[in-house]
């Protein structure tokens, strides 16, 4: 299933993108870090910190992310760095926040993956 991005913009290297918590986005966010540049390591800190899986086993495609997981991860927050790129991932109760700042080669990396998630308006609450 796509993930549900609720809002994004960017201003220069400045990127954000506001998710709703829904499935496919945890495999949506190991995918695009290891993408961007992150090494598989850092990103199973924040996969394995809930016992999802390993990024080895996800990108071989020999398993999937368990989604349900997600709601558990609340007030949590999981930085990535490396060449041309600083990423944040913050979890809140309802929604996701990626916040990040990324060199161009990067941020077409980055805006790739984006398109690729269904765009949704957000609930009024």
């Amino acid at each position: 299933m796509k993930p549900k991005i609720a809002a994004m913009g960017n201003q220069g290297s400045y990127q954000f993108a506001i998710f709703l918590k829904s499935e496919g986005v945890l495999t949506f966010f190991a995918k695009m870090l290891l993408e961007v540049g992150e090494i598989p390591e850092v990103v199973n800190t924040m996969l394995t910190g809930k016992g999802l899986c390993e990024t080895e086993e996800l990108m071989k495609k020999k398993t999937s992310l368990k989604e349900a997981d997600i709601q558990e991860i609340e007030d949590a927050r999981f930085h990535f760095s490396g060449e041309g790129f600083i990423i944040d991932i913050i979890f809140g109760k309802k929604r996701v926040f990626l916040s990040g700042y990324l060199s161009e080669k990067k941020r077409k990396v980055l805006v790739r993956n984006l398109q690729e998630c269904e765009f949704v308006k957000p609930k009024q609450e």
